[in-house]
């Protein structure tokens, strides 16, 4: 139920306050929009307000048009990372501007990454350019893998470079799918490690049962 719970947590931070960025990989931008306005936000306002952006990287891969532009200097968003490894250094060499600062950036699914550069490259692109990079622009990331699609290692390596992991899973129960998340990192805090039952709301939302 990641896909619903990104979408969930995207809608609290914008009506909370916090300017958020949503990086698509598995759906076109209208699909989202869409999305969002049913869930009560006004879409529209909110990007012209440059509160909400859509990072796409999904366009360019159906090969059914260009990925859409952004008013912002972090608009390159080429499924291979050599292309953006330059554009982030040079970025942090002259300075972040103030309106890149500060948001919330969540990916639907960054495993997509995978089929396009190898697992090294990854992990070194994310260690070496991205995390410095959202760092420097004080910005939170929520990234999103499917888990048994890359090595074990891989895993490691890429847990190691986080501050925090959630798990989502999904279990057969009787003739019933249920859905469960559980914490198992959260770095200098403490936190509950217990697997929490999900529900989805007739709205689309997510929540705990419990």
């Amino acid at each position: 139920m990641w896909y619903e719970a990104s979408l969930t947590i995207a809608r609290q931070a914008l009506r909370d306050g916090i300017k958020t960025e949503y990086h698509i990989f598995k759906r076109f931008p209208k699909e989202i929009r869409d999305t969002f306005g049913r869930l009560g936000l006004n879409v529209k306002q909110l990007e012209e307000e440059d509160r909400l952006r859509f990072l796409d990287a999904y366009t360019s891969q159906t090969g059914l048009g260009s990925a859409e532009a952004l008013p912002s200097s972090r608009n390159n968003v080429s499924m291979k990372m050599s292309d953006s490894s330059i554009d982030l250094m040079k970025s942090m060499k002259e300075g972040i501007p103030e309106a890149d600062k500060r948001w919330l950036h969540i990916d639907d699914d960054t495993s997509v990454a995978l089929q396009y550069n190898k697992e090294e490259e990854c992990i070194d692109f994310w260690r070496t350019r991205l995390i410095p990079s959202f760092r420097a622009a004080e910005t939170v990331v929520l990234w999103g893998f499917l888990t048994g699609t890359a090595s074990d290692s891989f895993y490691r390596k890429l847990e190691s470079l986080c501050d925090g992991i959630v798990y989502f899973k999904s279990e057969e129960k009787g003739d019933q799918i249920e859905q469960y998340v559980r914490m198992t990192a959260m770095r200098s805090k403490q936190y509950d490690s217990r697997w929490h039952k999900l529900r989805l709301l007739e709205s689309g939302e997510v929540a705990l049962t419990e």
